[in-house]
């Protein structure tokens, strides 16, 4: 999931610099655009259950291990999903996220944050 003010081929070259990469040839590895500069659950989260559906759906996928890997708004949607008991998610890999609850159900976490300068 793509940080704000950017976008899902972005995120694809730039950000995790995945084309033409051992990770996409042997993986399925979508990359989703928000509906707007960043992303919001409202409005995004019925978006992202249609196309994982149709992922799901024309795509042999093991359902026991999907990640979810954001960076900023990215991985605050993440979060937030986690927060509302999101459990389809192998592991995670927020990058930069703000905290929308205390604790989630358990699952693996590479959580990265940068630090609050004073």
């Amino acid at each position: 999931f793509h940080g704000a003010n950017r976008n899902n081929q972005q995120m694809r070259e730039q950000d995790s610099r995945t084309p033409g990469s051992e990770l996409e040839a042997n993986y399925v590895v979508a990359y989703m655009k928000s509906a707007g500069t960043a992303w919001n659950l409202g409005a995004d989260y019925p978006r992202f259950e249609a196309e994982l559906a149709q992922i799901l759906a024309e795509r042999c996928i093991d359902q026991s291990r999907v990640f979810a890997m954001g960076h900023s708004s990215g991985a605050q949607f993440i979060v937030q999903r986690l927060c509302a008991g999101e459990g389809r998610w192998r592991a995670v890999a927020p990058v930069a996220s703000s905290v929308y609850c205390s604790s989630w159900t358990p699952v693996p976490a590479l959580v990265i944050a940068w630090p609050v300068l004073n």
